[in-house]
């Protein structure tokens, strides 16, 4: 239900995909390590202790409890599974400006000159004005040093950025 709440219906539906399958292959790591583990304790260990365990935090062990859902997922990885489908659609939504950018770059160090961003931004917004322009210039280029860095950049024209990709889609 949260990932219909946090994502647009399209992504939403991709997501719940994806941590359906991370979930199930949770599940069958944790039915292989309940197994040895079951098998190994088998010689050393009862059954009644192993239930008994206590984790780390001081609470009840509670993978018994987890195995009876099929789907049940570990926070973290649940977390980790948003933010990697977070980030791949970051790197696919700025997959034209990282090429648009590495073509200022001829160094190839994450900066640019002033007038590499002018063009950039130009580029990514065709409509701006001189005035907008040079005051995204101040921005991106505070200390006058005549650099940019590729942050600086997505940072500066994140609107326009945002507008160009929906002109696409």
């Amino acid at each position: 239900d949260i990932v219909q709440y946090i994502s647009p219906p399209a992504d939403a539906t991709a997501l719940s995909a994806t941590i359906k399958e991370t979930a199930r292959a949770a599940a069958a790591s944790r039915k292989a390590a309940a197994t040895a583990s079951l098998s190994t304790a088998a010689g050393t260990k009862s059954l009644r202790t192993e239930r008994a365990h206590h984790d780390e935090r001081g609470g009840p062990d509670k993978l018994h409890e987890h195995a009876a859902h099929p789907l049940a997922l570990p926070f973290h990885s649940f977390v980790q599974v948003l933010l990697d489908f977070q980030l791949a659609g970051h790197v696919h939504f700025l997959r034209p400006f990282v090429k648009a950018f590495r073509a200022k770059d001829e160094l190839r160090t994450g900066i640019i000159s002033v007038e590499a961003f002018r063009e950039l931004a130009m580029g990514v917004a065709p409509g701006l004005g001189t005035d907008e322009l040079e005051a995204f210039v101040s921005l991106v280029d505070t200390h006058r040093h005549g650099r940019v860095t590729f942050s600086d950049c997505v940072a500066t024209l994140s609107k326009e950025l945002v507008a160009m990709g929906e002109d696409t889609s």
